[in-house]
């Protein structure tokens, strides 16, 4: 007897379509009440995509592995293909060891081609549309996957994210919405979110933004969209109507594009996207456009290592990748005849840090040895030559010059020396808590060209405005990012010409000591100081300032949330000087370095701290 087929109706078919649906969320909802009540934790499937990721799957599995989650609870979905570097490479070593310690890891590899070729129409339009294609592909599978391994939750995940927070994925799922991602930090002000979204589906900045990325406000916030390490409650009834497909949703002009496509269907669906702000979850790979050469990946990647040194650890990565770690080679000093930085003998921390922070940034300096307040006495200043401005009160505090300012004049006094000495034409000088911005050493040499047209003597890198209003600056010439200065305090950077250096050391400014950013302004006839201008009468010191700044100062907290600073806790006649007045600071730092964490008064800060006791079945050494 010949089988016949059975033929349904449109109706049965959308019945047995919506039943099917029901019993796998139902199941889905069962395992998970189950879980709950057994204090299971969550069953998650994580989805990673990676593609010429090179670079940054040495810091991704790092921090990955030393996640705060049961790894018996995780379900690996990996994906890599197109890639013309060692992604492929350094994901299958990976796996070997990493198989003994997750529940399940699925894997799907692909070596050829190496990348994705043009149409033969030659368009990058066609080429870009078929890694989206692949990328909505891979996602929609890794959804199908974890829904028929009743998972709770599916993280997607892309390989350029560093989660320093290893309880992150317990706090994503104790703030409950059903899409949630924690916001990440990133070079200049990229991140994982959206706050605005336009008419035509693409980015629209907002106030909005700003607070959440500044953390004026703390929380967890609807947004337009989330991306790159986004969490999604896979037992919420709605998320089946939930797709990374353009063309299951009849919108008139969405974008093929998945993360887009993700929001609105979530929009559709009456789910809202949440971004976390409330700790410091990660970072986040600055974006860079496919083609672009492996140096400037390699300058993407330092320059976020060195934004991590703003907090309290910096980017590491664990010993068994350190073999994939690529070094920026010979260092130097961007074309300058020196660069100098000063440090005290007992802040070991900080020159650890700044020496990190330079060599990552390509430039190699030398360390002066700063003359420390503490160890100054009035007999020692008297061989010097140092005398103090009689009468002198700090603007702020309303004290007199302290030991530590002093020292401090007395080091870069010591520098001014050394270039005249050695008859350099332009050097830079930093301090120890200088915090480089990015690509710095890319702009400091964009800079030194501009500036060959002009006559210049000082430039801050770094600087505060006195008076954050009424401030008065012009541009020089055509060079967009250089300005007259005004009145501003910091000495934690500026180039300084060779005639800068002889113009500095005339003024004789041991012999009427300030703090040397009063003495500085003073020099280019732009203070308050009024009373003390007469004891330097030559004041032509021709200064510039680059806007935007290159650099800030960073500010070491000690544990009780104070702020110390090694020039203005000494003070030769009084007892030492209390921290106090920090608005002087406050105006200086944006919420997001608030939230830096408390550092050691010494400035030590740890690598990422990989527990060896949570990576032992993984089989590989860990620092």
């Amino acid at each position: 007897m010949l089988f016949q087929p059975t033929i349904f109706s449109q109706r049965e078919i959308f019945t047995f379509t919506f039943v099917n649906i029901v019993l796998s969320l139902s199941a889905t909802a069962v395992l998970s009440k189950f879980a709950e009540k057994n204090n299971y934790d969550p069953l998650i499937y994580v989805f990673i995509s990676a593609r010429n990721k090179e670079l940054a799957l040495p810091y991704f599995l790092s921090y990955f592995d030393n996640l705060d989650y049961p790894p018996s609870r995780m379900i690996l979905h990996v994906r890599a293909d197109h890639c013309a570097d060692r992604t492929i490479d350094i994901l299958e070593e990976w796996i070997t060891h990493a198989v003994r310690k997750y529940r399940e890891i699925d894997t799907k590899f692909v070596r050829t081609p190496e990348r994705y070729e043009k149409s033969h129409k030659g368009s990058q339009f066609e080429k870009d549309e078929a890694i989206i294609s692949h990328m909505i592909e891979l996602k929609m599978e890794a959804m199908s996957r974890a829904r028929k391994k009743f998972a709770n939750y599916i993280l997607f995940f892309d390989s350029d994210v560093f989660l320093t927070d290893s309880k992150v994925i317990s706090k994503l799922i104790k703030f409950n919405p059903t899409i949630t991602a924690p916001m990440l930090t990133s070079s200049s002000r990229h991140s994982n979110f959206w706050a605005g979204m336009n008419d035509d589906f693409y980015l629209e900045y907002s106030n909005e933004y700003d607070e959440i990325l500044t953390r004026t406000q703390g929380g967890c916030f609807e947004v337009a969209l989330v991306h790159s390490c986004v969490l999604v409650k896979l037992t919420d009834p709605k998320i089946d109507l939930i797709t990374f497909d353009p063309t299951e949703i009849e919108i008139q002009n969405l974008p093929y594009d998945d993360i887009i496509t993700f929001s609105v269907s979530a929009r559709r669906a009456g789910l809202g996207s949440y971004i976390c702000n409330e700790d410091e979850y990660g970072f986040l790979e600055y974006p860079r456009p496919s083609g672009d050469p492996f140096d400037v990946g390699q300058r993407l990647i330092n320059d976020l290592v060195i934004d991590s040194f703003r907090g309290n650890k910096y980017l590491a990565v664990s010993q068994p990748f350190n073999k994939y770690i690529t070094t920026n080679g010979t260092l130097d000093t961007a074309g300058l005849s020196q660069i100098y930085y000063i440090n005290l003998d007992r802040r070991p921390g900080r020159r650890d840090v700044i020496e990190k922070m330079l060599g990552l940034a390509g430039l190699k300096a030398q360390r002066v040895q700063g003359v420390d307040g503490k160890t100054l006495t009035e007999e020692r200043m008297r061989q010097m030559g140092v005398k103090k401005v009689e009468g002198y009160l700090d603007s702020f505090h309303k004290r007199p010059i302290t030991n530590g300012e002093i020292g401090c004049l007395i080091s870069h006094h010591n520098i001014w020396k050394d270039v005249i000495k050695n008859d350099y034409s332009q050097v830079l000088i930093l301090e120890d808590d200088a915090q480089l911005h990015p690509n710095f050493k890319g702009n400091l040499k964009q800079l030194l060209q501009e500036i060959k047209c002009i006559e210049w003597d000082l430039i801050f890198l770094g600087y505060k405005f006195v008076y954050q209003e009424g401030y008065h600056t012009e541009q020089v010439g055509d060079i967009r990012s250089l300005q007259t200065a005004d009145y501003v305090y910091w000495a934690v950077g500026y180039l300084l010409s060779g005639t800068g250096a002889e113009k500095l050391v005339a003024a004789n400014p041991l012999a009427h000591a300030l703090p040397v950013d009063e003495f500085l302004p003073i020099m280019y006839d732009r203070t308050d100081l009024i009373k003390w201008k007469h004891l330097f009468p030559k004041r032509d010191l021709r200064a510039f300032i680059h806007n935007p700044p290159l650099l800030v100062q960073r500010f070491y907290k000690l544990d009780n949330g104070l702020y110390v600073s090694d020039t203005e806790e000494t003070d030769v006649q009084e007892s030492q000087v209390q921290i106090s007045n920090l608005k002087k600071y406050e105006s200086a730092k944006n919420a997001r370095e608030k939230l830096a964490g408390p550092i050691g008064d010494d400035g030590k800060m740890e690598e990422l701290s990989f527990s060896n006791e949570r990576n032992k079945t993984t089989g590989l050494a860990w620092i």
